[in-house]
């Protein structure tokens, strides 16, 4: 599995600016926010980094209190 942090983090910065066009010394870029989404959802789901977190609780078993 890849360790796709870095591009992560690159979609998440565009998409919490929200901007979905920029031009900068006539260089010009169209951004789809959708296919933005989309393409983090797929790197999220296969990143390495994100699968070796531990669960906060898998199961709690309270049987045994009174």
């Amino acid at each position: 599995m890849a360790d796709n942090s870095v591009r992560i983090a690159q979609l998440r910065a565009i998409l919490e600016g929200g901007i979905t066009a920029l031009s900068t010394d006539g260089t010009s870029a169209q951004y789809d926010l959708d296919q933005i989404r989309q393409e983090l959802n797929r790197l999220e789901a296969t990143d390495a980094a994100s699968q070796l977190r531990r669960p906060r609780i898998a199961s709690v078993n309270l049987s045994g209190l009174r």
